[in-house]
């Protein structure tokens, strides 16, 4: 009787350390997108920017995965949604506010608009639900890649031409944030063939990030993101700029 209890008692600890860590991983790759975050933001006050950017592409790609890996463990919950919106405010939200702030390239006021419309951002994503394998208004982690690769834009114009490019993406951003347009979501295809293409594409990105990170800084490279974030912001979503009361709701009402 005893071997027969210690044999189940052991296998039910075995259930348990699996069933524990299938919710571990996942929350250990969302806590990596803060931790992109807050070492973006020590980079900067120590006066170095475009490494303070690079951790927010960190940041990027840990938010990107949390999510897939989490539904392919089947380890989806409420706390995982929440702990992964608080850790969006901090990378992708007070990170390139401090970044924008701190290099002083855009007014201050336009700085504010972008930090604000990525809490209401956010917020809605916490209550109002998107359409299946959508966002609801540009997300904030591409939105936040988008404003933060735009300052790579410098070598390639005058600083003047350079600053009013880099405040007009970063208000389009920041209204493209809280617009009730559709974008497609990362990892989110419809078939099993093109999330596989989707996965190899991000996955060689981040290996092509890395061996740049370690080795080089290249203007060509942040460009190159630029190029494609800014793609993504402004012709994968339909109908452009579109409104509904349901995303005014979200705003404006209590509760």
């Amino acid at each position: 009787m005893n071997n027969n209890f210690s044999s189940s008692s052991a296998t039910n600890e075995g259930r348990t350390l699996k069933s524990n860590f299938r919710y571990i991983l996942p929350t250990l790759v969302t806590l990596m997108n803060a931790i992109g975050g807050l070492l973006a933001i020590y980079a900067v006050f120590n006066g170095y920017y475009m490494e303070g950017v690079l951790w927010i592409f960190f940041g990027f790609f840990a938010d990107t995965f949390d999510g897939p890996i989490a539904r392919h463990l089947n380890a989806t919950s409420k706390f995982g949604a929440e702990l992964d919106s608080l850790c969006d405010v901090i990378t992708f939200g007070i990170a390139p506010f401090v970044v924008l702030f701190a290099m002083n390239r855009i007014s201050i006021f336009i700085s504010f608009i972008y930090i604000l419309c990525a809490l209401l951002r956010l917020a809605r994503f916490g209550s109002v639900q998107s359409p299946p394998r959508r966002h609801l208004g540009l997300a904030s982690p591409m939105a936040a890649i988008w404003v933060v690769s735009s300052i790579g834009l410098s070598p390639f114009f005058s600083p003047q031409i350079a600053d009013i490019i880099l405040s007009i993406i970063v208000f389009t951003a920041s209204i493209l944030m809280i617009s009730t347009r559709h974008y497609h979501k990362i990892l989110a295809a419809a078939s099993f063939k093109l999330r596989i293409i989707e996965w190899v594409l991000w996955l060689s990105t981040g290996v092509i990030l890395i061996f740049w990170w370690l080795f080089a800084y290249d203007d060509v490279f942040i460009f190159i993101i630029w190029l494609i974030s800014m793609g993504y912001a402004l012709f994968l979503g339909a109908p452009f700029l579109k409104w509904d009361d349901r995303g005014a709701k979200a705003f404006f009402q209590k509760g």
